[in-house]
């Protein structure tokens, strides 16, 4: 049926012999060997382009039902699609005071921070501080526990001597920390 493709796919040559012995004889053959195999993909592609054009009905199959068949399935969705955006909720301004009263207050329907504390009295806060800031940073911190204690509930202010302290310490404390969802206390 294709007897001039199968013609010229035979009559191109595979294999070159490789009986040279020299680097320039090798890296000769090696060019053609390169060329030959380009001219085998040519002879190939060109194969196929010529059964794409003999047989229409398959190229249709191939290239142009797939088309026809997802254009109208993403003109549906483009069409059909609407972005539904969730209703916003506005806030009123937030007065703080940079005290324990900012803790106990609840703005909108967000709960207040000492829920998250869940309701203790005795809360603790770690922190670790570097050399060269450790006398600004205790200063900071006393600051902050003496701002925050009030009759409602007690800061402590606990100081670790290294980052890694503090860590093994929040990992102590998670699985014996027996208030579900709540913070990790000392």
């Amino acid at each position: 049926m294709f007897p001039p493709v199968v013609h010229l796919i035979s009559a191109a040559p595979l294999f070159r012999n490789l009986s040279s012995s020299t680097i320039a004889g090798a890296a000769s053959k090696s060019s053609s060997m390169f060329c030959d195999c380009l001219q085998q993909l040519w002879l190939l592609t060109r194969k196929n382009l010529i059964l794409t054009k003999r047989n229409k009905v398959w190229t249709l199959f191939e290239l142009i039902l797939p088309i026809l068949f997802t254009l109208p399935i993403i003109i549906l969705i483009v069409r059909s699609g609407s972005i539904q955006l969730s209703p916003g909720k506005t806030f009123t301004t937030v007065p703080l005071d940079g005290g324990a009263a900012d803790v106990t207050r609840a703005v909108g329907f967000v709960a207040a921070i000492k829920t998250r504390w869940c309701n203790r009295r005795d809360v603790s806060l770690g922190y670790y501080a570097r050399e060269e800031s450790i006398e600004a940073a205790n200063k900071l911190m006393d600051k902050l526990a003496a701002r925050f204690t009030t009759t409602v509930f007690t800061l402590n202010v606990v100081k670790f001597g290294s980052e890694d302290s503090l860590l093994d310490q929040l990992r102590v404390d998670a699985p014996n920390n027996t208030y579900y969802g709540c913070a990790i206390h000392k």
